[in-house]
């Protein structure tokens, strides 16, 4: 039973009628009797589309007539072949076939073709039309906000600006710095007010109390005078990067 459902099956495929009105059907059609070989097959689904052609698309055209080509001269008919080989050559002066899936002595008959045919084929290519230039491609525009503190910035105490402008380690030795002189400023003021003012060491005392000042000032500026330089130079630094 199971001998006879498979007989009847392959008798059922076999008598498949090939499709008459689709041409991508068709062609697939075409395709699978060609990769098993069924060249006679091949050429009964495909004459009736190219004799006169009925196919409006290009490519579908093209793949055709190869099928046809490269079957009718494996079934014998080498003549009406290289008659579908100069027609698709019309179409696509470049075609070249498959050496993997095209027998050597079909793929020669289709380049003695190609070459009989080459003054027509240099015509061909010289007339296609140009393709248009590329577009240019636009440079990616890639926003980057970039935060600039202000001047008035620099004019804080205590190595902030250092902080701000991302010079820590300035900062800490300007913050030690100014703490220092106003420490010993302060230290020495409060000492100084403990004594005689017309002691020597009460005017040893205010001469500490004068240096930590100026210690302290003198930090002050240079860490204005720092983040001056510093604010000045990242400034730069950007307007060169933004020139590139």
């Amino acid at each position: 039973m199971g001998l006879g459902w498979a007989l009847s099956l392959a008798v059922c495929v076999g008598q498949t009628a090939a499709p008459s009105t689709d041409p991508e059907a068709a062609i697939r059609y075409a395709q699978n009797a060609f990769e098993y070989r069924d060249f006679p097959k091949v050429v009964e689904v495909l004459w009736p589309w190219l004799h006169p052609p009925r196919m409006q698309d290009e490519a579908r055209l093209v793949r055709a007539r190869e099928l046809l080509g490269v079957s009718l001269h494996l079934v014998g008919r080498v003549e009406d072949a290289r008659e579908e080989f100069t027609a698709l050559l019309l179409r696509d002066p470049d075609h070249g076939l498959d050496p993997f899936t095209v027998p050597p002595d079909v793929i020669q008959s289709f380049e003695t073709v190609k070459q009989q045919m080459e003054p027509t084929l240099r015509t061909l290519r010289e007339r296609r039309p140009l393709e248009p230039p590329a577009a240019p491609i636009e440079p990616q525009v890639r926003l980057e906000l970039v935060e600039v503190p202000h001047w008035s910035v620099t004019l804080l105490p205590f190595g902030a600006p250092q902080f701000v402008l991302d010079r820590p380690a300035w900062g800490a030795t300007l913050l030690s710095v100014q703490l220092a002189g106003l420490g010993l400023n302060l230290a020495a003021f409060a000492r100084a007010s403990d004594l005689p003012a017309d002691s020597a060491e009460f005017d040893r005392w205010v001469t500490l109390q004068y240096v930590g000042l100026g210690v302290a000032v003198a930090g002050y500026v240079s860490s204005v005078v720092h983040a001056n330089n510093r604010l000045r130079t990242k400034r730069e630094a950007l307007l060169r990067r933004d020139r590139k």
